[in-house]
């Protein structure tokens, strides 16, 4: 988990990210790190990923974003993750979360080539195109639909997992507006092997890591909350 909270101005952050890894615990998967405001840093993204962010099955991160990137501590680098810098998958990770406004804008018409150059293995970028506001309950929910519920003792309110982009997209709709844009986009592979049916580890079939050197193109998927 990585998250601009208070710092810059959204109180919500911090909780939701919280919520991210007490759920996730909850489920069996533990939490290698959490970095949050001041300690969120550029490089966890980048030259130090291999340590951080793509060391990891799953990286949550909620804050400030837009359109070429997202927002990290001023403290350290230039503050800011932008598309092309980040080169993803090659170590690890498997799925991105960014909850912010705005990193996948241009997704209703596939015009998303400035972040192909993030996917070295990575699975799915997971974000919104549109302004989004801040809130507690997009890192608990979020995890939730990934794991699916037994539904206490009795069973009731039992829901199976969802799949990856399944379970984003169904956080946004609780978290967010009617006007907000939810998406999702990966690359495919050799013979049009593509991750966008896959579940998180465990829950469902995954889909394999699709190295840069074996790109033939991109899928997005986009929905309203």
């Amino acid at each position: 988990v990585e998250f601009i909270g208070v710092s810059g101005g959204l109180p919500g952050s911090a909780v939701s990210a919280s919520g991210f890894t007490s759920t996730m615990a909850a489920n069996g998967v533990p939490t290698q790190f959490s970095w949050g405001d001041n300690l969120a840093w550029e490089s966890d993204f980048r030259s130090s990923d291999a340590v951080y962010v793509d060391d990891v099955d799953m990286t949550f991160y909620t804050g400030h974003a837009g359109r070429d990137g997202w927002s990290t501590s001023p403290t350290q680098g230039d503050g800011f993750v932008s598309a092309g810098e980040a080169r993803l998958g090659d170590r690890d990770l498997e799925w991105l979360g960014i909850a912010a406004c705005g990193p996948l804008q241009g997704i209703q018409t596939g015009d998303l080539s400035r972040w192909l150059s993030t996917f070295d293995g990575l699975h799915q970028l997971l974000g919104y195109a549109t302004v989004t506001y801040d809130n507690t309950i997009e890192g608990p929910r979020l995890a939730s639909y990934l794991h699916g519920s037994t539904g206490g003792i009795f069973g009731i309110g039992a829901r199976p997992p969802y799949k990856v982009w399944q379970a984003w997209a169904q956080m946004a709709i609780d978290a967010q507006g009617p006007s907000e844009v939810w998406g999702s986009m990966g690359v495919t592979g050799p013979g049009w092997t593509a991750d966008v049916n896959e579940f998180f580890w465990g829950r469902g079939p995954t889909g394999p890591d699709i190295r840069a050197a074996q790109r033939t193109g991109w899928w997005w998927i986009w929905g309203t909350a």
